[in-house]
């Protein structure tokens, strides 16, 4: 009897942890939504993606062109044969390769200020059921004056001044995620440049 007692008592306290998760959950206001499309200049401002100190404030970015490609015509586009050995891992099959053009709009940046800048490494193109994740190994294969700069995961501009980049996101059709280049299409697919406050996201295609 006492057992039953226990058990009925913490499927009780189960329950009741449940409802007040769920309830929490109901009352946290999500960050409204902003989709722009390529060619469309996109501002930062006060928005970050994961950690209070960023500071992408006066910058902005434009998808100007993105292409499906693969890896052979990657790399055949970058003449980069001569990086391959610095590829680790396994060699992916196709690369999602974004045009990308970044400004820094702003007349003076805080000298004090070490944060304000690009955060190229939280870069993802996210659909419905999978994610392509930016890959600095193959930024460097594309950018290789930006590498030898060590501008492979964040970097600043100077004030009022741009830069034209492009930026690899590598697939397998074969890989567990399922995502082939037909799964891909079919799919809206964004580009996230912001998570918090606001959620800005650019349509790469739909």
């Amino acid at each position: 009897m006492k057992k039953i007692i226990v058990s009925l008592f913490v499927l009780a306290l189960i329950g009741c942890y449940s409802v007040r998760v769920w309830s929490i959950n109901q009352n946290v206001p999500l960050p409204p939504v902003y989709t722009y499309k390529i060619g469309e200049e996109v501002a930062i401002e006060n928005d970050i993606f994961l950690d209070a100190y960023e500071n992408m404030n006066g910058y902005t970015v434009t998808v100007d062109e993105a292409t499906i490609l693969s890896i052979d015509d990657f790399i055949d586009k970058y003449d980069a044969y001569n990086r391959l050995e610095e590829w680790e891992g396994d060699i992916t099959e196709m690369v999602y390769d974004l045009t990308i053009t970044i400004k820094n709009t702003n007349v003076m940046d805080d000298p004090l200020d070490d944060f304000n800048g690009m955060q190229l490494i939280h870069y993802n193109l996210i659909a419905t059921n999978f994610t392509l994740s930016y890959n600095s190994e193959l930024f460097q294969m594309a950018n290789p004056d930006l590498a030898e700069l060590d501008m492979m995961s964040s970097f600043k501009l100077r004030p009022e001044s741009e830069m034209q980049l492009h930026v690899p996101f590598p697939f397998s059709p074969n890989s567990q995620l399922k995502s082939s280049v037909e799964t891909i299409k079919n799919n809206d697919l964004y580009l996230y440049v912001s998570l918090y406050p606001n959620e800005k996201r650019i349509l790469i295609h739909e």
